[in-house]
């Protein structure tokens, strides 16, 4: 991908398969040397890209977006064409899958989280938690949104 001045517009080699990924729950990922950007798409044409926010830690040197930086895009079902890649509508719970070859999609299971949290325990300092045992409880399959100004994970999971 190369990057604009402004940090919020991306060109990519390939002309995009959809004619506008705005409003549809796409990403942009930019993988750096010890991060990961993420961001939604505000509007996309042929191969050009605008986020709503900068898509890496602009000023550090090596977070910063670049030309030829690695980039690709997720979320969208125009994006499947390998096994076991996948696109879930969440507005409507549609499940779009292409799996390997001779593997049978009805045989298979499909999670598709709706929760952030699956437990709250809240104290104060005058009414503490205590004395709390949990034994036999497995907690897995938690849903995590994309905030609106995107995501720039820095080293050591930094955000």
């Amino acid at each position: 991908a190369s990057v604009s001045a402004d940090y919020l517009q991306y060109t990519v080699a390939q002309p995009l398969p959809a004619a506008d990924l705005a409003g549809r729950d796409a990403e942009l990922v930019v993988q750096y040397n010890w991060d990961i950007g993420r961001d939604q798409i505000q509007s996309s044409a042929g191969g050009l890209i605008r986020t709503t926010s900068p898509c890496g830690a602009v000023g550090h040197p090596n977070m910063t977006p670049t030309v030829g930086q690695l980039a690709f895009l997720e979320h969208a079902p125009e994006f499947i064409d390998q096994p076991t890649e996948w696109h879930l509508d969440r507005s409507t719970g549609r499940l779009t899958y292409q799996s390997s070859p001779g593997v049978d999609p009805n045989t298979q299971q499909f999670i598709a989280p709706k929760l952030q949290r699956l437990m709250v325990v809240t104290g104060t300092r005058s009414t503490p938690v205590r004395n709390l045992i949990f034994r036999g409880v497995t907690f897995q399959h938690t849903n995590w949104n994309l905030p609106s100004f995107g995501f720039d994970g820095t080293q050591a999971s930094h955000y």
